[in-house]
């Protein structure tokens, strides 16, 4: 495919005798499909769907957390779900061991640590998708331009 059919070609074409300087040889310039791009409208149109190049961390559950701690590998059911329970309700009665509130406050951390990753992961979508929406009506705009 020719690179004017992608691009739409120069955005500002000039005549060889409008030029000033030889070095303009070198430096086509923005193209059309870039300035449509630029000129796409902020608010991005319901209709518009992107799919993010990385899929999104999700926040984990409690019961996650618990299983995937290395302290509570070699902890009982019993343990563990007493632990579950008090990571559901912190203000329920306390274990009263020690090192089993240690590793509830680890997965509690690690609960933290995985909404902060969905958060900032749910930005950077919204950040492609904004730049997505940009390219997408420029290439709508070339499309309307040849048909």
């Amino acid at each position: 495919m020719d690179p004017i059919d992608k691009t739409g070609g120069p955005a500002f074409p000039m005549i060889r005798d409008m030029r000033h300087s030889p070095d303009w040889d070198h430096e086509p310039g923005m193209n059309l499909r870039d300035w449509f791009a630029t000129h796409a409208p902020t608010e991005i149109p319901n209709w518009f769907k992107h799919e993010p190049a990385n899929p999104r961390a999700r926040v984990l559950s409690c019961e996650e957390a618990v299983r995937f701690a290395p302290d509570f590998s070699a902890r009982t059911l019993d343990e563990i779900n007493q632990a579950e329970d008090w990571l559901r309700d912190p203000f329920s009665d306390p274990i009263g061991r020690p090192e089993l509130v240690r590793a509830c406050w680890d997965a509690m951390r690690a609960i933290a640590n995985s909404r902060n990753l969905f958060e900032s992961g749910a930005r950077q979508t919204e950040a492609e998708r904004y730049i997505a929406w940009r390219w997408h009506y420029a290439d709508l705009m070339l499309q309307r331009r040849v048909a």
